[in-house]
């Protein structure tokens, strides 16, 4: 074999392996923009389902809380009607009396009147049963109105947490 020939050879050689190489390194290339598209997509898959997870555990909490306020409304207003219910009842039976203050002149006796009372206390008009079943039915509409917006109140705090 004569050194033209070998060179030739080995030129070829040469050639071949340094195409073989340039195919691997753009191969290699193509494999690594794959591999990074495919890191990137599983990141923002990851992301989404971190956020979705936090997003679902607000949501969880929030609920636990509108239920804790509901729990905590409905409470006082059965509390509030019982106590209203007793009221009402002892309004009725005579047990409490509502009364509003006088002037003793202008109902004909002195305040000095050993009948109008002892002297500490001013003189006293009582209200009939029926008006102060009424005017106690007014002051529960007015309690349950500042109740309901307090809790319109609380869940619309809630929902700007």
């Amino acid at each position: 074999m004569s050194w033209p020939r070998i060179a030739a050879a080995l030129a070829g050689l040469v050639a071949l392996l340094l195409a073989a190489v340039g195919i691997y390194r753009a191969g290699a290339g193509s494999v690594q923009v794959r591999w990074n598209a495919a890191v990137a997509d599983a990141e923002r898959r990851q992301s989404a389902a971190l956020l979705e997870a936090r997003e679902r555990e607000r949501e969880r909490r929030q609920a636990l809380a509108m239920s804790e306020l509901e729990k905590s409304y409905l409470e006082s207003q059965r509390h509030a009607e019982k106590q209203s219910a007793d009221l009402r009842r002892q309004l009725r039976t005579g047990t409490v009396r509502l009364s509003v203050p006088v002037d003793a002149g202008a109902c004909g006796v002195s305040e000095n009147d050993p009948a109008a009372g002892s002297c500490d206390a001013a003189p006293r008009a009582d209200i009939p049963a029926a008006v102060a079943d009424d005017l106690v039915a007014i002051a529960d509409d007015a309690d349950d109105t500042v109740r309901q917006l307090t809790a319109c109140q609380a869940v619309v705090s809630e929902y700007l947490k």
